[in-house]
C-alpha cells in the first residue's frame, strides 16, 4: 500500500514539473544547446578534426557519411541518409555548394522528426498556389520526378538554379 501511495506521489509531481511553463523552457533551452554541440561534433568528425573549418563540401559530407556509426546516429535522430546528395541539397540554404556550421544546425533541427501539421498545411498552400503559376509559364507538362536521386536533382536545379539549369526556367 505505501509503495502505491509513493508511486502516485512520484507520478503527480512529475506531472506538475512537465507542465510548469519555465521548467520546459530551460529544457528547450538546454536541448537546443546540446544540438548545437553534437553538430559542432560531426562538423569537426567530418573535417577530420580540423575545428577551425566550419564549411563543409558535398564530398566531405558523402565521405563523413561513408561511416556507419554516423550514418545510424543521424538515423536514430530520425535524418534519412539514403539520398546523400538531398539531404546536402536540403542543408545548404545559401546554395553555394557547402554547408556551414550554422546550415548544419539549424537545417538538421528542421529536418528533425516528423513533420509537423503545420508544416505540411503550410506546403500544401504553396505547392496549390504555385501549380498554377507554374503551369501557366510551361509549353508543356513536365514529366515529374519519381526517384530520390531525380528529385534531388530536380531540387538542386530548382533552388539553385544560377549552378544549374532549371527545368522551371524559361
Amino acid at each position: 500500500m505505501v509503495r502505491v501511495i509513493g508511486g502516485v506521489f512520484l507520478h503527480e509531481t512529475f506531472r506538475s514539473a512537465a507542465s510548469d511553463d519555465d521548467l520546459m523552457t530551460i529544457q528547450k533551452q538546454r536541448a537546443a544547446t546540446q544540438h548545437a554541440v553534437k553538430m559542432k561534433t560531426l562538423m569537426a568528425r567530418a573535417n577530420n578534426g580540423d575545428v577551425s573549418d566550419d564549411t563543409l563540401s558535398v564530398e566531405e559530407f558523402k565521405q563523413c557519411l561513408d561511416d556507419p556509426k554516423i550514418r545510424s546516429w543521424l538515423e536514430s535522430q530520425e535524418i534519412s541518409t539514403k539520398e546523400v546528395d538531398l539531404l546536402f541539397v536540403l542543408l545548404d540554404d545559401s546554395g553555394d555548394g557547402e554547408v556551414s556550421l550554422k546550415e548544419l544546425t539549424e537545417g538538421i533541427a528542421r529536418l528533425k522528426g516528423a513533420a509537423r501539421s503545420l508544416d505540411l498545411h503550410a506546403l500544401m498552400h504553396m505547392v496549390y498556389h504555385l501549380y498554377g503559376v507554374v503551369e501557366a509559364r510551361l509549353p508543356a507538362r513536365l514529366e515529374p520526378p519519381r526517384t530520390e536521386a531525380e528529385v534531388a536533382a530536380f531540387l538542386r536545379a530548382t533552388l539553385h538554379p544560377q549552378t544549374e539549369k532549371s527545368p522551371l526556367m524559361l
